[in-house]
């Protein structure tokens, strides 16, 4: 069996295409963290972040994911989540499965210091353990 690109897509958009307000952005640039869509994203996730922390099982997480992709996919039909692939910068519409981590990813880094694997929580660890020398 064929394994697939994480970045696998559904559609590939017209040349000029240009990303609307409520796109969200797969890339891991800095000017994906500023798009409006990402940022609207981290807004939503910020309304669902007590509801996550307090999730006790992965089932209850993503369904609190999929309702905050759902609103996504509600304000921006026919291409909610998108990558830029190619030497021509094409974007594509990437699968759900795609869209719904780069939700979970927003989620953990929005609740960073209750995963020990979140970049947050290891920067506040080693913050806490570094000693000073004078």
């Amino acid at each position: 069996m064929k394994r697939r690109n994480k970045h696998s897509h559904d559609a590939i958009l017209p040349e000029d295409f240009v990303p609307g307000p409520f796109t969200v952005i797969i890339d891991r640039r800095k000017g994906a963290r500023k798009a409006s869509g990402n940022q609207h994203l981290r807004t939503i996730a910020m309304s669902f972040l007590n509801e996550y922390a307090k999730a006790s099982d992965k089932p209850s997480k993503s369904r609190i994911v999929t309702t905050i992709w759902r609103m996504f996919e509600d304000a921006c039909p026919g291409g909610g989540a998108l990558v830029r692939l190619g030497p021509n910068g094409r974007w594509y519409i990437v699968r759900d499965s795609v869209a719904t981590e780069k939700v979970r990813y927003t989620m953990r880094e929005l609740v960073g210091e209750r995963y020990r694997s979140s970049s947050l929580g290891k920067k506040r660890g080693k913050a806490s353990t570094t000693i000073r020398r004078g």
